[in-house]
């Protein structure tokens, strides 16, 4: 999470190219304006694991977005995303309604 903790969300999706960082210019606006940044590590990076071969791969990053989102808390997102996590985000708001408002 970057931005402002208590902000408004923002959930920042990043596809396979793995940068959920911002630059430190961007994440003080963002803070500065009231913009909480989420922005979830895929599977695969990190010490995650990788998704089985045989997954739905855009329902599972759909379900991994909800779960986190419902960790933070929040509900009614605006969704910013790089390549083909718009179909995640797409595929999210149809399992439940009303989680990206744009």
């Amino acid at each position: 999470m970057l931005g402002d903790p208590k902000g408004k969300p923002l959930l920042f999706v990043t596809s396979e190219y793995g940068c959920f960082r911002w630059p430190v210019s961007a994440e003080r606006e963002a803070k500065r304006r009231g913009i909480k940044i989420i922005s979830p590590m895929r599977a695969g990076y990190g010490n995650s694991d990788l998704v089985p071969k045989k997954t739905d791969l855009c329902e599972r990053v759909a379900r991994e977005l909800l779960c986190v989102l419902d960790a933070e808390g929040d509900k009614n997102v605006t969704v910013v995303s790089l390549v083909d996590d718009h179909m995640s985000a797409t595929k999210a708001e149809k399992l439940r309604p009303g989680t990206m408002k744009a």
